[in-house]
């Protein structure tokens, strides 16, 4: 994206941000046959901007490209999408779970002060309902297609809560991002820990990471140490409370932790119900991996183009 352009709109957005009907819509990029246009784009920030914490005094520059990315992220997922369903609809009982937790994350607690709020935004309630159902259909899509690739060792789990009376859990953030090369992996880690410098691991995260906790700047929320592999739990073992690690090789990427907390916890629960929770904490570190894996393969057979 030319520089210019992404000034001209910046400013306008930050000078004038109620006007949003003054803004001429012109296709900005297309995505096969499928366009994003520059209210797309303002209409994103407007979104980005109550999940992401002072996304508003980001630099210009970085509020339009970050909302961008995010934008294409959407609609690479949608095409797919659409490949593989006929309408792109949830049932609301589904639904409505996931609207519940997203007001909840706003820290809203009736669905009257949700709405008066997102009123006040100029926000649409259907366009978060669309993005929270594409969101559902894609990770249904993604376990259809990969739940027969999952490795869960039930018996190793079983062996670790046995002998193991209390554990670690970690609250950790993260960032995923990819390369071209692994030549270039030290120029672009340098880069990330700038940001980080600077900004904060969240900030850096909602910059660089291509992970969907980008929206909630990184956060991934308590992990127990048993749901981490072997690998990744030897790097977060060197670190103290505050620190990252170093960039791990990760299935659809590379990833740098950030340990916000540690706990330790004693279990409460019956062994079967703590191997349950474990089973599931397991499955979804996977699946997410598989996510990024094949967002980023079909993302690479698209053709992205500049208007």
């Amino acid at each position: 994206m030319r520089l210019y352009k992404i000034l001209i709109f910046s400013i306008f957005i930050f000078l004038f941000p109620n006007q949003i009907n003054a803004v001429e819509n012109k296709i900005i990029l297309k995505i096969n046959n499928e366009i994003l246009t520059s209210v797309d784009v303002l209409n994103e920030i407007k979104y980005l901007s109550i999940l992401i914490k002072d996304f508003n005094k980001f630099e210009k520059k970085k509020i339009y490209e970050i909302s961008v990315n995010s934008l294409i992220r959407q609609k690479v997922k949608e095409i797919e999408l659409r490949r593989n369903y006929k309408k792109l609809i949830v049932d609301e009982k589904y639904l409505n779970p996931q609207i519940n937790n997203f007001m909840k994350k706003l820290r809203f607690n009736s669905d009257k002060e949700f709405q008066e709020f997102l009123k006040n935004k100029n926000i649409s309630i259907d366009e978060i309902k669309k993005k929270l159902s594409h969101e559902l259909l894609w990770n249904r899509l993604i376990y259809k297609k990969f739940n027969k690739n999952l490795k869960i060792d039930k018996n190793r789990i079983r062996k670790n809560l046995e002998e193991n009376k209390t554990q670690n859990e970690y609250l950790l953030s993260e960032i995923l991002f990819n390369v071209e090369n692994k030549g270039k992996l030290n120029e672009k880690y340098n880069k990330i820990k700038s940001n980080i410098k600077d900004l904060g691991f969240n900030k850096a995260a909602v910059i660089n990471s291509i992970s969907n906790t980008a929206d909630n700047e990184g956060l991934i929320g308590w992990v127990k140490e048993t749901s981490i592999s072997p690998e990744i739990k030897v790097q977060i073992s060197k670190l103290n409370q505050g620190e990252f690690t170093s960039p791990i090789q990760v299935p659809g990427g590379f990833l740098i932790l950030f340990i916000s907390d540690v706990r330790k916890v004693e279990k409460t629960l019956n062994l079967d119900e703590e191997i349950k929770l474990e089973v599931i904490e397991q499955t979804n570190i996977q699946l997410n991996q598989l996510s990024n894996i094949y967002f980023n393969k079909i993302k690479k057979n698209m053709k992205i183009n500049e208007i």
